[in-house]
C-alpha cells in the first residue's frame, strides 16, 4: 500500500480518540517492523505490520480520510506526512524516502521494541 512516500505500520491495542475538531486519531500498536529496501527507490525503508485489530481501525481512518494529509508520528516525532490516495486495508506500511541505512534500522527496532505504537493524525486545514 502506498502513501506519498509509502508507509506500514502495525497495532494492537487501538485507542480512538476525537480532538476538538472533531478529526479522530489513532494510536496503533505494531505487530513487526524490518528494515527492507525500496524496490522503487532502490532506498533503505521500514516494513511495518500492523496487528489485526489495528489494521482495521486505520483501514476505516484512512477510507474517511481520503484526499486528505495526515500525519504518522513515532517515539513523538514525525515520521511522514503523506496524502492519502486510498484508502489502505491489509494492515501493511513502508516508510520510505530520505531514510539511511542507520535511520531505518533504529526506527525498525523502535518499532519492534514491545508496545511499538505509531499514532496517525489527520492535518487540520488553516483557513
Amino acid at each position: 500500500m502506498r502513501i506519498a512516500t509509502s508507509l506500514f505500520g502495525l497495532i494492537v491495542g487501538v485507542t480512538i480518540f476525537t480532538s476538538p475538531a472533531g478529526a479522530e486519531n489513532l494510536s496503533l500498536r505494531i505487530a513487526r517492523a524490518d528494515t527492507m529496501i525500496d524496490p522503487n527507490t532502490e532506498r533503505p525503508a521500514v516494513g511495518v505490520m500492523l496487528t489485526g485489530e489495528s489494521a482495521q481501525a486505520f483501514a476505516r481512518f484512512t477510507q474517511a480520510n481520503v484526499g486528505r494529509q495526515i500525519r504518522v508520528i513515532a517515539n513523538g516525532k514525525v515520521i511522514a506526512s503523506p496524502v492519502i490516495q486510498t484508502p489502505i486495508v491489509g494492515g501493511k506500511l513502508q516508510f520510505s524516502g530520505s531514510l539511511g541505512t542507520k535511520e531505518a534500522s533504529d526506527l525498525a527496532n523502535s518499532l519492534s521494541a514491545d508496545g511499538g505504537t505509531v499514532e496517525v493524525e489527520p492535518v487540520e486545514k488553516k483557513p
